[in-house]
């Protein structure tokens, strides 16, 4: 039963070899729906990708070992993971089970915080890190900062990073915020995926996260993902992002695909901040 709750697999075809591509389908164990987004990946590997749109995936597992664990997590759902060795089919229909969680008391501002608490880095430079051209799916890497607690507790009221080129038709971004007991990302602190779609020339990208009522009380690393991209291909679709000053503290952190190892220190000095409400006693 408990091996049940956790996640449910059906497995289709009779033969196996991870020379090809492993495919398959993410979807909720109770509303049947495609999940989209998924992150997918052997555990602390580079071989990683998400589901599409309609929760369908490709990845190649021909250098994971059989020791090695093939890991789907998404947030709001029960992580699940598969020994590569036990999978002995080409194709996967994989069934997440969605969490509960209790849920806080929504707090109705009448107006805009006037002057939000900026914590992070948000002082920009001329500096970028970026490409010219794209798949239109991401590989579920990410790119953040650690922020760091103050003695004044703050409610988040969105993330915000910046872009100096911009050029693609639209793009997906996914926000994460990690706690770091051990001073690397470790439990996701969202009840829910947290989304923003830019357009051509923006530059200042937002997500709204006050509906997760998140009080920053500890120290967490934020990240940034590219979840998909719309272009054309007949333009350069350039996404440059901007590097940024005064924030030396925040040590930063990036992994390259799905479910990889965390690396510290290796990825640029993006802006990225958090925009805070002080919580009063």
């Amino acid at each position: 039963m408990k091996a049940f709750f956790f996640a449910v697999l059906s497995l289709y075809f009779t033969s196996v070899s991870f020379a090809q591509s492993l495919t398959g389908k993410v979807t909720d164990l109770k509303t049947k729906e495609p999940l989209p987004y998924v992150h997918i990946g052997v555990l602390n590997r580079n071989l990683g990708v998400i589901s599409r749109d309609d929760g369908s995936f490709e990845i190649n597992l021909s250098t994971a070992k059989p020791e090695e664990e093939l890991m789907f997590s998404m947030v709001g759902y029960e992580v699940m993971k598969l020994k590569v060795g036990d999978i002995k089919e080409l194709t996967l229909s994989i069934k997440l089970v969605p969490k509960t969680y209790q849920l806080k008391e929504v707090v109705v501002r009448a107006q805009k915080v006037k002057d939000p608490k900026k914590l992070g880095r948000y002082k920009t430079t001329g500096t970028t890190t970026g490409h010219s051209g794209s798949e239109v799916y991401g590989f579920g890497g990410e790119w953040g900062l650690k922020i760091y607690a103050e003695k004044t507790k703050y409610k988040i009221l969105d993330a915000r990073f910046h872009l100096r080129f911009n050029t693609v038709d639209s793009a997906l971004f996914r926000i994460h915020i990690y706690a770091a007991p051990n001073g690397m990302p470790g439990e996701s602190l969202l009840k829910k995926e947290a989304f923003v779609k830019s357009r051509s020339k923006q530059q200042w990208i937002i997500c709204d996260l006050e509906s997760q009522n998140m009080v920053l009380d500890q120290d967490v690393v934020v990240t940034y993902e590219v979840v998909r991209l719309w272009y054309n291909n007949k333009k350069d679709n350039q996404l440059f992002f901007t590097h940024g000053t005064d924030y030396d503290k925040g040590l930063r952190f990036s992994r390259a695909s799905s479910q990889d190892q965390w690396k510290m220190n290796e990825s640029p000095p993006i802006v990225l901040y958090l925009s805070g409400e002080e919580v009063k006693p």
